[in-house]
């Protein structure tokens, strides 16, 4: 009996969990509400507010649901000695295909470019995502600076800059894959392979062997 409390506590738990993804994508963390959500799940507010705090607390549990390994995939290219140029392009390839695949990723993620309003409720995820993003471009300028020392790197061209440039072609390239919700498939601007390898090329070492 216990055990069965437990599972249908926990389908509970995502049916509200997958509302509110839906909510916050559509509709924008100031216009979603608990009761919309829970509403949009088939349950009253007292289902949702008995798993969730509150709309910070799910929009949190959505993002963390839907997050992508950014960091942990920095922090593991790090630690090998290999070449960096390939494994970052490895990473770029399979974070891209998550957005457009995995639609708790790219919802996660649409939420954050397009519907994620900046609003006193989510001043704590708000201080946690600068922190978490401060701390991959310190990785990622690292990796960037072991790839200019290997020669990894296009001539003319510092680990610094490349890390930043790398940085921004991410932001605005995973932004416009998930500039549509994922039900609406036909607006979706999927980003081809190709524009991975353009921009890894073009700071890479290849683009001077090649000449």
């Amino acid at each position: 009996m216990a055990r069965r409390k437990h599972h249908d506590a926990r389908l509970t738990r995502e049916a509200v969990l997958d509302s509110a993804e839906r909510c916050f994508r559509l509709q924008g963390g100031a216009h979603a509400s608990v009761e919309s959500i829970a509403a949009r799940a088939g349950w009253s507010r007292g289902a949702a507010t008995y798993h969730f705090r509150g709309k910070a607390d799910l929009l949190r549990a959505v993002l963390a649901r839907g997050q992508l390994p950014l960091t942990r995939d920095l922090a593991r290219i790090a630690r090998t000695s290999g070449p960096v140029i390939p494994a970052l392009r490895q990473c770029a390839h399979r974070w891209m295909h998550a957005l457009q695949s995995e639609p708790h990723a790219r919802n996660a993620f649409g939420i954050l470019a397009w519907a994620y309003d900046y609003a006193d409720d989510y001043a704590g995820i708000r201080r946690d995502m600068r922190v978490a993003a401060a701390r991959g471009l310190r990785r990622l300028r690292g990796l960037m600076q072991r790839a200019a020392a290997a020669g990894e790197l296009r001539e003319g061209l510092g680990g610094r800059e490349c890390a930043r440039l790398l940085a921004a072609w991410w932001l605005g390239a995973a932004a416009m894959a998930v500039s549509t919700p994922r039900g609406n498939e036909a607006a979706i601007r999927p980003c081809r392979p190709s524009a991975i390898e353009t921009i890894f090329t073009l700071i890479s070492g290849e683009a001077r062997a090649n000449q």
